[in-house]
């Protein structure tokens, strides 16, 4: 008899499991446990800066600054020690390799200096996260006035048949040579040549500002190797004349551009013959002058693009 109540235990024991196991899969537990399984493998094998600094409390800070110091100078910059102690005036070669490798604290002043002229982000250097370098967002036409040679940077080509945002996006890099050293950065505005939008109307606008400040009209607009375009979308590309040189022209975008470069100069043409006659009222100011100061478009003709 207790054997038969120990065997009947043993089977109710089974069947509760079963059933248990039965529920677990028929709501899905199952999949969410794979999914953070995937999740926590993901964060666990990620060594960048940014989850280094955070499950790694124990290493100290001044490690952790030369590091970010060094990665920036050799992966962005593509600064020697050498070129790295010219620019910031105070610091010998071998000063900055102590500072890397934790030896000696980097002087708040490098920071600042190398952080303002490179426009790095401040949260990156001091915590890791984010992206490295920021975007700028002021008024496009001061930046062209200033000296900036626009540069724009498309996605390789077999980008374009991803399903992505990213797909049709351009970015624009603005590049100034300041003391023997070029400053460089990325435009906030996205560029797009296969928009009718506010994608089109931000090249319009470049394009404006180039006219009114009397610039050469023409800019370089190169096609991206994935490298490249990976860190740009992540806004940790830092374009220099150097290396564009190592880009291919995008003829297709090129050829937009040019188009949509004529068009305004068209419409610039009808603007002065108007004003030269006296014949202008209010319809002109429906006519952008590249500050954005208009909410229209100056031109009113898009080339025929592929169907997205």
């Amino acid at each position: 008899m207790e054997y038969l109540l120990t065997l009947i235990t043993f089977i109710a024991t089974i069947a509760g499991v079963v059933g248990a196991f039965a529920q677990f899969h028929k709501w899905g537990w199952h999949e969410k446990f794979k999914h953070l399984y995937k999740l926590n493998k993901w964060a666990l094998d990620k060594s960048n800066d940014e989850l280094s600094f955070i499950y790694n409390d124990t290493k100290p800070y001044i490690i952790i600054i030369g590091q970010r110091h060094k990665k920036i100078r050799e992966h962005h910059l593509n600064f020697s020690l050498i070129e790295m102690s010219r620019f910031y005036e105070f610091l010998s070669p071998s000063e900055i390799e102590n500072c890397e490798s934790g030896k000696k604290e980097i002087p708040l002043q490098a920071i600042e200096k190398m952080r303002d002229f490179f426009s790095i982000e401040k949260e990156y250097i001091e915590r890791g996260t984010g992206s490295i370098f920021k975007e700028e967002h002021f008024r496009l036409i001061d930046f062209i006035k200033d000296g900036y040679r626009p540069v724009i940077l498309c996605p390789p080509r077999k980008e374009s048949h991803n399903f992505e945002p990213y797909k049709y996006w351009s970015f624009l890099f603005l590049i100034k040579k300041v003391n023997g050293f070029e400053k460089s950065f990325q435009y906030g505005d996205v560029m797009n040549f296969y928009s009718t939008g506010g994608g089109k109307h931000n090249v319009e606008k470049l394009i404006k500002a180039l006219l009114i400040n009397n610039e050469e009209p023409y800019i370089s607009i190169l096609e991206a190797d994935a490298d490249t375009w990976t860190q740009a979308k992540k806004g940790d590309y830092y374009l220099t004349e150097e290396k564009f040189y190592h880009f291919p022209a995008d003829f297709e975008n090129q050829d937009t551009y040019n188009w949509w470069l004529k068009d305004i100069e068209d419409n610039l043409k009808v603007r002065a013959v108007l004003d030269n006659n006296n014949q202008n009222d209010n319809s002109n100011d429906d006519i952008d002058d590249g500050r954005g100061d208009s909410p229209r478009l100056l031109t009113t003709y898009s080339p025929p693009r592929p169907s997205c």
